[in-house]
């Protein structure tokens, strides 16, 4: 199973960029990940990938509330 969208933030603060910068780069990365993965989906994968998207978009609508 893959990281969890505060695990991905975690990391990519733990390379020394701000909370925002960390989640403006981790919606960039499942962006281009979600365009790759058009191409190749599975039940599995799919449900992993919404999960992740959901997550995604719950913190995102939360920093701009």
């Amino acid at each position: 199973m893959g990281l969890t969208v505060a695990q991905d933030i975690a990391l990519v603060e733990q390379l020394g960029y701000t909370r925002n910068d960390a989640l403006d780069l981790v919606i960039r990365r499942a962006l281009v990940g979600e365009r790759d993965a058009d191409d190749d989906r599975t039940g599995q994968t799919t449900a992993r990938r919404r999960a992740y998207l959901a997550e995604l978009r719950e913190l995102c609508l939360a920093r701009t509330a």
